[in-house]
């Protein structure tokens, strides 16, 4: 460290920190969900009288640019998807799931999800997930109060105009497993095509339909008419299943994205999908709260600027006592 007249040059310190993490970067709550923000800071005046003024400015920026909220925010790589995985058979007929710069969100990446059914008879899939809690124990479904995700349909998908990227939530009762699956098509009485192209945003996925897909025949067999072969008959929010008797006392142990599954092209044969998904959050009242960014490499987050700001914030009364002498 450079050092002047035998002390500390603080400001020196400060502005290479500053420039270490430059561009700066926020995660904020923007219509109610996260979005990462980027900031210009301004460069103050650097110098031994100022010495006070800057660093407690900076350090005070540092915390205030670190969220507050309870939520996390997690940045999955290819070298560190952070617990997120292909499950057996969850990759399949033409399917592949990657973290890619094909249609980056915000920064560097996304997570690219592409099928061709063209030569396997619609039995094309590819699925990520994270299991956050082992599987049988989780969150009851009664305390999901918080999930979004963002989705991208690629123009040069050649499935029907309908399909896009979906939205999963895993769990499991006395009874057997099920998955509820949100998907664009059914919301709003139906949306038969899907934007392409352009990232569209589900901030509340609590006021959302889902359907459910049942594993178990003792399940089945109590949850009575609510699925058919695996296919829904019902379109209920979360809230609304959580107080279906059958299904009340499941827990959630996983998140997914997933495409494919019977995808087939505007005729009867085989098609193809491109898309990504990205800010997948999940979160459930008194417990797991976390949103997943999915990037090629990874940048400094929030945290680590409330780490650093924090720092600074203790350097005040060093710079102080020496001031003094």
């Amino acid at each position: 460290m450079r050092a002047l007249y035998g002390r500390i040059d603080v400001n020196y310190v400060c502005l290479k920190a500053v420039r270490v993490m430059l561009p700066l970067r926020s995660t904020r709550l923007v219509a109610g969900r996260p979005r990462v923000v980027h900031l210009l800071p301004q460069v103050l005046p650097m110098n031994r009288q100022g010495t006070f003024a800057s660093v407690a400015a900076i350090a005070a920026a540092f915390v205030a640019l670190s969220p507050i909220a309870a939520q996390t925010t997690v940045v999955a790589t290819p070298t560190n998807t952070q617990g997120w995985t292909v499950l057996s058979g969850d990759v399949k007929g033409g399917g592949s799931v990657a973290i890619t710069a094909a249609h980056p969100f915000d920064t560097n990446g996304s997570l690219q999800l592409q099928m061709d059914n063209t030569n396997v008879g619609g039995s094309g899939k590819a699925a990520f997930t994270d299991y956050f809690a082992p599987y049988g124990s989780g969150y009851a479904l009664s305390t999901y109060n918080s999930g979004s995700f963002d989705w991208l349909r690629s123009g040069t998908s050649t499935v029907q105009g309908k399909y896009a990227p979906t939205y999963q939530l895993i769990g499991k009762s006395d009874q057997g497993f099920a998955t509820f699956v949100w998907e664009n098509v059914y919301q709003n009485g139906g949306t038969p095509t899907a934007t392409t192209d352009s990232w569209q945003s589900v901030p509340d996925m609590t006021n959302q339909l889902f359907w459910v897909n049942l594993h178990s025949a003792p399940l089945s067999t109590a949850c009575g008419n609510v699925n058919t072969d695996g296919h829904a008959q019902l379109f209920l929010t979360i809230a609304q299943w959580s107080t279906n008797n059958c299904l009340s006392n499941v827990n959630i142990s996983a998140v997914a994205v997933d495409i494919g599954s019977g995808w087939s092209g505007t005729g009867n044969g085989g098609a193809t999908f491109d898309g990504a998904a990205d800010n997948v959050n999940v979160g459930f009242s008194g417990g797991y709260d976390q949103t997943t960014k999915f990037e090629v490499t990874s940048t400094p987050e929030p945290s680590s600027m409330a780490l650093l700001g924090t720092g600074l914030i203790g350097l005040v009364p060093m710079v102080r006592r020496r001031r003094k002498r």
